[in-house]
C-alpha cells in the first residue's frame, strides 16, 4: 500500500504502476509528454468497439430525446398520434450531432458585431431552409404546404438570430486540472439559456407575420398543425417550441455536450478496464506528491522522460483489437 500524506488517498503499488504505465504508454504512442485530463477522448480507448460506442452515444441519445419531445408536443397540441415529424426531427438531430465534431475543450463567447451576425444569420437560415425543404420534398415525410414552408423559413431565421452571436473561443487557458470539462459544462448552460427562448420567440413571430401577410391565411390557419386542429394554443407556438428545443440540442452538442459526454464515457471505460482510477485528478495529485509527476497549470508531466519510458515498458499496449 502506497499511503497518502496527511490522511490522503491510498493506492496499492500495483494500481500505481498499472495506471501510470498505461498513461505513459498512451502518451508515448501520441509522441506527447504532457497530459490534460480534459483531452481524454475516444481515441484513448483500447478497443475499437468502445470507441464506436462513445462516438455514437450522444447522437443516439439526442435523436431519441428529440423524437420523444416532438411527439409529446404534437400529441399535446392536436390530441392525435403523428409520427412523421418526430421521426424527421430524430434524423435531423442524429445527422447534425454525428457529422459535426466539436473541439475537446469548449468556451462559448458572444460576438454581436452586426456584420458577422447578419451574415451568419442569413447563411444559416438559407442552409436550413434549403436542406429541410429538399429533405421533405424528396422523402415526402410531410406534404408540402404554405404552413410548412413558413415553418422552414421561421426555423432558418430563428437559427440565424439565435446562433449568430455564438462562437467558440480560439484559445483556452487551463490553469487547474479538469478546468476544461467545467468550462464546457458552463458553455452548455449559457448557450441553452440564450438559444432556447430566442429561437422560440423569433420563430413564433416569424411564422405569425408570414402567415398573416405573405400568405394572407386566416386566423384559423394559426391553429392547424399536421392537418389536425390544435387545442388551446396557436400552432405557431407549438412549432416554435419544437424549433427551440431542436436548436438548443444542436447548440448544446456544439458547445460542450459532445465533449463532456464523451469525456466521461471514456473515463468510465478506462476505469472499468482497470486502466485508470475513477477519480483521476486525485490519483494524479497523489503521483505528484510522490514526485512521479509534475503539474504545470492544469497538465501533468512525468518528472523525466526516462521515467515515462520506464513506466511505458511495464504497460500493455494502449490499443488492442
Amino acid at each position: 500500500m502506497v499511503g497518502g500524506r496527511g490522511g490522503g488517498p491510498e493506492y496499492t503499488l500495483g494500481q500505481t504502476v498499472q495506471w501510470l504505465g498505461w498513461l505513459a504508454r498512451s502518451l508515448s504512442d501520441r509522441d506527447e509528454s504532457m497530459f490534460l485530463v480534459e483531452t481524454l477522448a475516444p481515441g484513448w480507448l483500447p478497443y475499437m468497439a468502445q470507441r464506436i460506442c462513445v462516438r455514437l452515444a450522444l447522437p443516439t441519445i439526442a435523436a431519441i430525446a428529440s423524437a420523444v419531445v416532438t411527439y409529446a408536443v404534437i400529441k399535446s397540441a392536436t390530441g392525435s398520434v403523428y409520427l412523421r415529424l418526430p421521426i424527421f426531427m430524430a434524423l435531423l438531430l442524429l445527422l447534425s450531432t454525428a457529422v459535426v465534431e466539436p473541439p475537446l475543450i469548449v468556451r462559448a463567447k458572444f460576438s454581436f458585431a452586426m456584420q458577422t451576425f447578419g451574415t451568419f444569420a442569413l447563411v444559416t437560415g438559407v442552409i436550413i431552409i434549403v436542406a429541410l425543404g429538399a429533405l421533405f420534398a424528396l422523402t415526402g415525410i410531410v406534404p408540402i404546404s404554405p404552413f410548412l414552408i413558413v415553418s422552414f423559413v421561421a426555423f432558418g431565421i430563428a437559427a440565424g438570430v439565435a446562433a449568430g452571436p455564438l462562437a467558440v473561443a480560439e484559445s483556452v487557458d487551463i490553469s487547474y486540472p479538469n478546468q476544461g470539462v467545467v468550462m464546457s459544462l458552463r458553455s452548455i448552460l449559457v448557450t441553452t439559456i440564450w438559444v432556447l427562448p430566442v429561437t422560440i420567440v423569433v420563430s413564433a413571430l416569424t411564422q405569425a407575420s408570414l402567415l398573416s401577410t405573405v400568405f394572407s391565411l386566416s386566423d384559423a390557419s394559426f391553429w392547424v398543425i399536421g392537418g389536425h386542429l390544435a387545442t388551446g394554443i396557436p400552432a405557431v407556438l407549438w412549432l416554435a417550441a419544437t424549433h427551440g428545443l431542436a436548436l438548443a440540442a444542436i447548440n448544446a452538442h456544439l458547445f460542450g455536450a459532445a465533449s463532456s459526454v464523451r469525456h466521461y464515457l471514456v473515463r468510465f471505460f478506462l476505469w472499468r478496464d482497470g486502466l485508470a482510477p475513477c477519480d483521476y485528478v486525485r490519483f494524479l495529485e497523489f503521483a505528484k506528491d510522490r514526485v512521479l509527476l509534475h503539474r504545470v497549470g492544469g497538465a501533468y508531466v512525468f518528472v523525466h522522460q526516462l521515467l515515462q519510458d520506464h513506466f511505458g515498458k511495464l504497460s500493455v499496449p494502449a490499443h488492442r483489437p
